[in-house]
């Protein structure tokens, strides 16, 4: 699975760039995704414009046909953002990595994208599962 990455931070990206390109060389599917680090303001207007949600969230997906970027070829399942700053906060708060973090978030974008919810509990135990075999492929399953 190729990715593009594009930060759109003043934060450095580079390490966490090379992990994701790890981890989905690991994916074998002849499909591409847009991964997008946003700042927080960004994040909150484009979750309040789409979702009519008016906070700052970890992540959004948008599937291919709601794509921002008009030169997404038919391989593409979409666009994943991730705002920077509040993974940071959540890999402070869940005690974990920063890298752990960011994978999880670009893993969760990506099954979204593949049309995975977590609407009810039977989805999101699928979708944890998903998850966490996928982050085990780069050793950045949760530790229990």
């Amino acid at each position: 699975m190729k990715i593009q990455i594009h930060n759109h931070t003043s934060f450095k990206i580079d390490s966490y760039q090379q992990l994701l390109i790890q981890l989905f060389s690991q994916i074998k599917e002849n499909n591409q995704m847009h991964l997008v680090f946003v700042t927080k303001e960004k994040i909150k207007q484009l979750n309040t414009f789409f979702r009519k949600k008016n906070f700052v969230t970890d992540v959004l997906s948008f599937p291919n046909e709601f794509s921002f970027n008009p030169n997404l070829k038919d391989d593409s399942l979409g666009d994943v953002f991730i705002c920077f700053e509040q993974a940071q906060l959540q890999a402070q708060n869940l005690l974990h990595s920063l890298e752990r973090e960011i994978a999880f978030l670009a893993v969760h974008g990506f099954l979204h994208l593949k049309g995975y919810q977590h609407n009810n509990e039977e989805e999101l135990e699928k979708m944890i599962h998903l998850q966490e075999k996928i982050l085990k492929k780069i050793n950045l399953e949760r530790k229990k």
